[in-house]
């Protein structure tokens, strides 16, 4: 398991596409980007803001290790 320094991503939160009209909805999409590599991860799949959080980051740790262990 790779260990991954907070200082070194930077996570950001988007708009996504709102369901049936609503007009007013917090940003749900998540976007981390690990500084060092420059590995750029997006989720947007889940309705929730930290569910969309936890699977950029199980994916970034994935893209990640494959990465430094090829």
């Amino acid at each position: 398991m790779i260990e991954i320094k907070p200082e070194d991503i930077k996570v950001d939160y988007y708009l996504t596409k709102a369901q049936c009209g609503q007009l007013f909805q917090p940003p749900k999409g998540c976007r981390i980007t690990h500084t060092p590599t420059g590995v750029v991860v997006l989720s947007e799949k889940c309705r929730s803001q930290h569910s969309n959080r936890a699977q950029a980051f199980a994916l970034l740790e994935l893209i990640l290790e494959g990465v430094i262990n090829d």
